[in-house]
């Protein structure tokens, strides 16, 4: 596998984690769950989630045009 499609790989699935991660702290907050104060406003964490997802379905669009296993 070309060193390019393996970088992609690994993007991808760290991304996937941070999503996780980031949707769990927003889905606390929203329940009033969270065990610490978030030292920025929410609206910044639920536009960074946005961006992140976006960019997450630009990497799943290429590695379709690509022909790359994502779950690999």
């Amino acid at each position: 596998m070309k060193a390019y499609k393996k970088r992609m790989i690994k993007e991808y699935k760290k991304l996937n984690k941070r999503c996780k991660k980031l949707k769990r702290i927003l889905n606390m907050s929203e329940a009033c769950t969270l065990p610490f104060e978030l030292n920025c406003p929410i609206y910044l964490l639920r536009e960074q989630i946005r961006a992140m997802e976006d960019y997450r379905n630009v990497l799943l669009l290429r590695a379709e045009y690509e022909d790359i296993d994502l779950e690999y």
